[in-house]
């Protein structure tokens, strides 16, 4: 097993691994970028129909603006390194392909009203935004950020029986192609990034000699302990495998859950994973410079215009395929998902994947009748993490509500930070604030040195160099490993409170047992008969 330190190790390759990658290293860090699969960017960032969106897609207003900001930060960040960044940039601004439509349905979960006054809001937040800087005007005049369209505008384009109103926005596609070419050359072209592919962190630690996390990473094709990354910065940003990693490094409690017969699984109770399967297909000659055209909200569908004579569709009672809370990737789901990229599926496996393809196709004829004739390419399968329950068919679901950007850091010890980047174009302002907590992080390092030297008993360096190194070593261990950010940064008072405990157990006066440790908490207990010297016990534990 090779042993390797950096500045920074990111588990997960996808979008929001990668971009805080690069940022990171652009600032000097030495990273170390570690994916379970072959190449980078090929798990659900790979599904996508990478809407470009401007927060017409929510009728949750802050979601909306918060999406809107994201957007315009992404694109004045990458608009002129990559060309054509966006799907019919080429193209005049009035073009179908840089215009995308929203319709308004009947049977709406909301109503018009609603929905169009979230719409007005997120107009007016554009032309302050532009008025603010003209360089946030990345999506033309904000005057036409969104006209209500005349029903002639679009008859025989949809199903006018189904639509109450339609909306023409500013909103395009990114060109996920070109930008996946251009993040790849930027990683590949870093010196200071090392990526790590074929490897699974399925184990995790803390080195007391350096106070670094550690990640032991498995080969996956031959299963055999490989290479341990050590860092003083781990960011989680394995998605569906967020909490995963997180249960595997002992940070967050989960919840056990009875599934009947004598089953039990690990729940949370704060998010939900969902398997959604979006098609690809050869588009009609009359579709092929058709707006691309989202229509809302609630359970109906979707149509992505690629740009290219290609489409990528989602009908909600088809695409919406299994949802779970569990904490590990349920077998049905892992299933599926590993069937993205396989080519040469055949028989009643291939029959079942092209169905559901089939399905999505003809729902989405039902609200685009020209869709009928759209030839199915593939089908993929990917995944959306929403944090809390989820039911397409009610209003008050939480789905509808996205404004958090699912970075955390307060909660979990110094140096750990789970980034699940709740947006796609969410990944640049999440890379941005990694940053930030990294520098944050490196002053709490700090902080930890400052209170060990606090508690640790003066005087013993003449008696005893090696206790005084050991207790040392014990007591940084303790504060990084059992002690989150929040609670050393003072937001919290559990440090202060324990203070005087901890400070007793160094001076041989109270003795921190192996159990209580294990139980993710400080245990102190008066000296037992045994006469064990708290220092061993203390080293025990570790």
């Amino acid at each position: 097993m090779k042993k390797k330190l950096y500045d920074v190790a990111i588990i997960g390759g996808g979008l929001a691994g990668c971009l805080a990658a690069i940022e990171l290293a652009n600032k000097g860090k030495s990273v170390c970028l570690i994916e379970a699969k072959e190449t980078l960017l090929d798990g659900t960032s790979n599904v996508t129909p990478a809407r470009m969106g401007l927060g017409f897609h929510y009728i949750h207003k802050e979601t909306g603006i918060v999406y809107l900001r994201s957007t315009i930060e992404f694109v004045k960040k990458y608009k002129a390194s990559v060309h054509p960044l966006m799907v019919g940039g080429h193209e005049e601004e009035s073009h179908p392909l840089r215009r995308g439509r929203y319709f308004i349905t009947k049977d709406s979960l909301f109503g018009k009203e609603e929905i169009l006054d979230t719409y007005i809001e997120l107009k007016k937040e554009y032309m302050r935004l532009c008025k603010e800087d003209s360089s946030n005007r990345v999506f033309g005049d904000p005057e036409y950020f969104f006209t209500i369209l005349n029903p002639s505008e679009y008859e025989g384009d949809v199903s006018e029986e189904k639509v109450a109103c339609g909306v023409e926005t500013a909103e395009h596609l990114l060109n996920w192609p070109i930008f996946k070419k251009f993040v790849l050359s930027e990683i590949a072209g870093s010196k200071n990034i090392e990526v790590l592919t074929c490897e699974e962190v399925r184990k995790t630690g803390f080195d007391i000699d350096t106070n670094n996390h550690a990640l032991f990473c498995y080969n996956k094709n031959m299963g055999i302990l490989n290479i341990e990354v050590l860092a003083p910065f781990v960011v989680n940003s394995t998605w569906e495998n967020v909490e995963e990693i997180t249960k595997i490094a002992g940070f967050r409690p989960v919840e056990m859950k009875n599934k009947g017969a004598g089953k039990k699984s690990l729940e949370s109770k704060d998010r939900t994973n969902r398997l959604k399967i979006l098609v690809e297909v050869v588009l009609p000659e009359s579709l092929k410079n058709a707006h691309s055209m989202f229509f809302c909200m609630g359970p109906h569908c979707m149509f992505s215009n690629l740009g290219d004579g290609r489409g990528m569709l989602t009908y909600a009672p088809v695409t919406n395929f299994i949802q779970s809370s569990e904490i590990l990737v349920p077998r049905d789901i892992a299933f599926f998902l590993s069937l993205n990229g396989e080519e040469n599926l055949s028989g009643s496996l291939l029959e079942m994947v092209t169905g559901y393809g089939h399905k999505i196709v003809l729902g989405v004829s039902q609200y685009i009748p020209e869709m009928r004739n759209a030839q199915l390419l593939s089908v993929r399968f990917g995944i959306v993490v929403t944090k809390g329950s989820v039911d397409i068919f009610d209003h008050n679901s939480d789905f509808h509500i996205k404004n958090d950007n699912g970075i955390m850091s307060d909660e979990y010890p110094i140096g750990w930070v789970n980034n699940t980047c709740m947006k796609l174009l969410y990944a640049y302002d999440n890379a941005r604030s990694i940053c930030g907590i990294e520098e944050e992080q490196k002053e709490l390092r700090k902080l930890v040195a400052k209170k060990v030297a606090e508690i640790v008993p003066k005087g013993l360096l003449e008696e005893n160099r090696l206790l005084e190194s050991a207790r040392t070593k014990v007591l940084s261990f303790v504060l990084y490993r059992y002690f989150t950010s929040a609670e050393l940064d003072n937001k919290q008072s559990r440090f202060d409170h324990s203070k005087p405990l901890i400070q007793a157990a160094m001076q041989g006066k109270l003795l921190i047992t192996s159990a209580g440790l294990e139980e993710k908490k400080l245990v102190l207990r008066k000296q037992g008969e045994q006469g064990i010297h708290p220092i061993v016990g203390i080293l025990r534990a570790t």
